[in-house]
């Protein structure tokens, strides 16, 4: 699909959906992202802005999302 920061970015289909691989880790792609442009529109930036968003809200291991 395309780069982020020098290591590429893959989309792929596996058996819930479509995913994004990047960094030997996957990133799922959430569903209003797959209903409104994944065919068409779904580009890198796209992509980029579901890595990075996820990246930077990843709680520490152990901890729960909801109090």
């Amino acid at each position: 699909m395309g780069f982020m920061n020098s290591k590429i970015i893959y989309i792929c289909f596996g058996k819930f959906g479509y995913y994004l691989r990047y960094d030997e880790k996957n990133y799922s792609i959430p569903l209003w992202a797959q209903k409104e442009n994944l065919n068409e529109m779904f580009g890198l930036t796209h992509a980029i802005n579901i890595i990075d968003w996820k990246i930077r809200n990843k709680l520490p291991r152990g901890e729960a999302g909801c109090k």
